[in-house]
This record gives structure tokens, C-alpha cells and sequence, in this order.
């Protein structure tokens, strides 16, 4: 990463985050919120570590960087650092101790306690105000490094395009719901579902009008569905939904329904390109009443399963497509 994206990512963290600054000498505390002040850094003090403790559990959310004195009342600052350290958080925060101490051994046993950094007392602006920038960039860093893990796990786990989820997450779902329907014995009920002559609308609109057919397909099944029901891009224009319920009745209700709400709405792509998409579904059944809790068995059953709804699938299509039909 350039000197440059580092700098924008600096200013941006500066105008989110909070700084706790935790000093028991009003005058020094006070000159250190002014300086922060300055750079347009948003702070809360506290006057002993008790208060740091308990406005840190109140703000941690937003806090980036935590000011420590060492000696305080109440509670020194290596008893709340070490509180800050064993806290769960999502993000890092930024230690600094602040200290007139200037032993070697007392820097090693701040810094052994989870501390980031040690400025001796009394303060030099601008060798302070470095540091708080060093601080800023590290938070920074590893905002941009978590972010990225985050899009790396949503791609390892979504269909990029559709936002349903990829075929390697759609098995680990099947599975863990395998392993529900066991533990609560009830069904698991597949739909496999085909958007109907989809060559057709890629070779007269292009890939382009046929990825939103896609997309609009996958959001309008969000819609009738519920949040922890599974959708799948299962390949192309073939997904696979799959859902915990008692009765095959309601299971092929729900298919029907999926069904009409594609061919009931046209899909209007654009000012020019209105499209009537219609679906064909092949439903089946894991019963885990079946089968024990073996996992082998239990992937065996399922890849059963979904054979038997592909099955089901293709004779919906012989049929003349747009329909539903049920293998149980």
C-alpha cells in the first residue's frame, strides 16, 4: 500500500474514532485533550482508572486509542490495560502508556502487559502528536486488513454475482441443516430450479440482461423465503433452495409459490426490456429418521436428494417447463 492510501486512510480513521485519555492531573490532562482537540480528534477523559475502565466499557465501540497514566487512584494503568486486553472486541486498540517512570524495566513491564507504546513525561508536542499519527496508522492498517479478510470471506462463502450462496457454502449448509433436522426429526426439503429457456435471453440480450434475470431471480426468492432458509447457485441459471419443514405438502406449496411469483411480475431490466421469466422446480426429501448421525451416511442421503429433486426437475421441463413436480 502507496504513502498516500495510507494518508487518506488516516484522515478517515481520525474523523471515526475516539481517544480516551486517562490522567489523574487535571492540568496535564486538560493540555493533552487540547492538543488531540487540535487535530480534530474526538476525545473523553477520565480522571482515574476506575473512570477509564468504565468509560472505555461504555464507548469501546469507538475508541481506537486509550491514553494511560500509569499511577492513578482507583485503579493504576497496567490493571486497565490488562482489562482492555481481555475484553472481546472486533477491533484493536491502541495503547499508549504516559509516564514520568523512566526505568527500563518499568517501559518492558508496561509493554509486557499489552501496552503499544511508552512517552515519558513531560509531553513534547510534536514528538507526541507523531506518535498519535504512528498510532493512527497502525489502526488504520489493520481496519484495511480486516475489511479485506471480510470481502475475502464473503466471496469464499457468496455467489459474487447473485449474492446466493456459492456451491462449496451451499454443502455446508445442507449439512449443518442435515444435522438440525436429525436433532429436531423433521424434513429437509430440496428445490432444485432452473430459469426456463435462459440460452434464449443470453443469446437475444446478452450476458449482461441475463445476470440481472439472475439477480432479480435470487431477490425475489429472498422475499418469499425465510432469512435462514438456504439459496444456492447451484451452476448458471440452476439453484438450489433447501429448507426444514413437517409436511410435503407445504414443502411443494412452497415450491408453487416460488413459482408464480418468478412468472407472475415481468422483469423490467430497463426502460426498453421488460421480460416474462418463468421456472421449473424439482422437489425431494432428506428424511433423517433414515439415516443415523454418521457423517458419511448422512452427505450419502443428502447427494441422494438432490439427484432425485434434479430428477424431478427434468421432468418438470419435459413437461413443458414452469411447473412443479415432487419426488418423494
Amino acid at each position: 500500500m502507496n504513502y498516500l492510501k495510507i494518508e487518506e486512510l488516516i484522515k478517515k480513521i481520525s474523523k471515526e474514532i475516539i481517544i480516551l485519555v486517562a490522567e489523574d492531573d487535571n492540568f496535564i490532562r486538560r493540555i493533552i485533550a487540547k492538543i488531540l482537540k487540535k487535530w480534530n480528534l474526538k476525545v473523553i477523559e477520565a480522571k482515574d482508572g476506575k473512570e477509564a475502565w468504565e468509560k472505555f466499557k461504555e464507548n469501546y465501540k469507538n475508541i481506537g486509542i486509550v491514553l494511560l497514566d500509569w499511577i492513578m487512584p482507583e485503579m493504576d494503568g497496567l490493571k486497565v490495560c490488562q482489562l482492555i486486553r481481555k475484553f472481546n472486541m472486533e477491533h484493536y486498540v491502541y495503547v499508549i502508556f504516559l509516564s514520568s517512570i523512566e526505568e527500563k524495566e518499568k517501559i518492558a513491564e508496561c509493554l509486557e502487559v499489552g501496552a503499544d507504546d511508552y512517552i515519558i513525561k513531560p509531553i513534547h508536542e510534536k514528538e507526541f502528536l507523531a506518535r498519535i499519527k504512528s498510532a493512527l496508522r497502525i489502526i488504520a492498517l489493520e481496519r484495511e486488513l480486516t475489511e479485506a479478510n471480510q470481502k475475502l470471506e464473503k466471496l469464499a462463502t457468496f455467489d459474487e454475482l447473485t449474492g446466493a450462496l456459492n456451491r462449496r457454502a451451499l454443502y455446508e449448509e445442507l449439512k449443518k441443516n442435515a444435522y438440525r433436522a436429525l436433532r429436531e426429526g423433521k424434513n429437509l426439503y430440496i428445490l432444485m430450479v432452473d430459469i426456463d429457456h435462459f440460452k434464449k435471453v443470453n443469446d437475444t440480450y446478452g450476458h449482461q440482461i441475463g445476470d440481472e434475470v439472475l439477480k432479480e431471480v435470487v431477490k425475489r426468492f429472498k422475499l418469499l423465503l425465510r432469512p435462514y432458509d438456504i439459496i444456492g447457485r447451484y451452476g448458471g441459471e440452476e439453484f438450489l433452495i433447501a429448507f426444514i419443514n413437517e409436511k410435503e405438502t407445504n414443502a411443494v406449496e412452497v415450491a408453487e409459490r416460488l413459482r408464480k411469483v418468478i412468472a407472475k411480475t415481468p422483469f423490467q431490466i430497463s426502460k426498453d426490456i421488460c421480460l416474462f421469466i418463468t421456472i421449473s422446480l424439482g422437489v425431494s426429501v432428506f428424511k433423517p429418521t433414515e439415516v443415523n448421525s454418521n457423517e458419511k451416511e448422512i452427505m450419502s442421503q443428502l447427494e441422494e436428494a438432490i439427484k432425485l429433486a434434479d430428477k424431478a426437475l427434468y421432468e418438470a421441463k419435459n413437461q413443458g417447463r414452469n411447473k412443479v413436480i415432487a419426488y418423494f
